[in-house]
Order: C-alpha cells, then sequence, then structure tokens
C-alpha cells in the first residue's frame, strides 16, 4: 500500500480515487447534456421544417408522453407519499 502514493504524486490513494470518480461524473454529465442539447436542436428543426417523421422529433414527442403516466400516478399518489413524516418502515 505504500508504493501507490509513490506513483500517485505524493496523493493518497483515496483521492486519486475521488478525483477520477469525479471526472468521471463529469465526463457522463456532459454527453448527457451534449445529447440532449442535440436531440431538443433536432426536434426544433425539425417543427420549423415540419418533418414530423424526423427520428428526434418522434423521440422527444414519445419522452413526452411517457412522462404523462408518471406525472398523473404522482399526483394520485400525493397524499399516500406524503403521510409519511419519517421513512415508512415495513
Amino acid at each position: 500500500m505504500r508504493i501507490v502514493p509513490a506513483f500517485s504524486a505524493g496523493r493518497t490513494p483515496d483521492r486519486v480515487l475521488r478525483r477520477d470518480a469525479g471526472r468521471g461524473a463529469r465526463r457522463r454529465r456532459e454527453l448527457f447534456l451534449a445529447g440532449c442539447a442535440r436531440l431538443a436542436s433536432g426536434s426544433l428543426g425539425a417543427i420549423r421544417r415540419r418533418d414530423f417523421q424526423d427520428w428526434n422529433f418522434r423521440f422527444v414527442v414519445w419522452i413526452i408522453l411517457a412522462t404523462i403516466p408518471i406525472v398523473i400516478a404522482g399526483e394520485l399518489l400525493k397524499p399516500i407519499l406524503n403521510a409519511c413524516i419519517r421513512p415508512c418502515a415495513a
């Protein structure tokens, strides 16, 4: 275990792992936001062109349609889910 700090420029393995994990999370976030931007610009372009068969437009429509049941279920279950002040124990 003493050899690891020698290769990591004097930093403990903890710091090296946390730094690498932070970089990975930041990279995933950047890729996710880039994908969202590409979908948004592609679907807006399809709307401008009135090309409703475009993949980007159809995918965004399906995301919106798939979210509607989740919102309805959340609204219906809100009294039950908010009834517990502390986490409900089984």
